[in-house]
């Protein structure tokens, strides 16, 4: 998650890890249920691993979630991390030194 005074940006993962949380699926049973490793469960989560179309199609199967889903989420964090980034550079440059 990043923010600014007026956006925040939060990455796929944080919903993914609500749903997850939700159901008592642990991060090891997706990642077995995906055929990817823990790691790259918790790189998705905490946004260290971008929702890539193959990504979405494994949380589809594996949770019955839309990939169509989780696209959008990915493309709706990336243009909300713009915001958040170009605000953010807007008031460094703004603020006396």
């Amino acid at each position: 998650m990043e923010s600014s005074k007026t956006y925040i940006a939060f990455q796929p993962g944080y919903y993914l890890q609500e749903y997850i949380e939700d159901r008592e699926i642990s991060e090891e049973e997706l990642a077995e249920k995906m055929n990817v490793s823990v790691q790259y469960i918790k790189d998705l989560i905490n946004g260290d691993a971008p929702m890539t179309r193959e990504t979405s199609v494994k949380l589809e199967c594996a949770l019955g979630l839309s990939s169509g889903y989780w696209l959008r989420l990915e493309k709706g964090y990336q243009k909300r991390l713009k915001l958040v980034r170009e605000e953010n550079e807007l008031e460094k440059r703004e603020k006396p030194q």
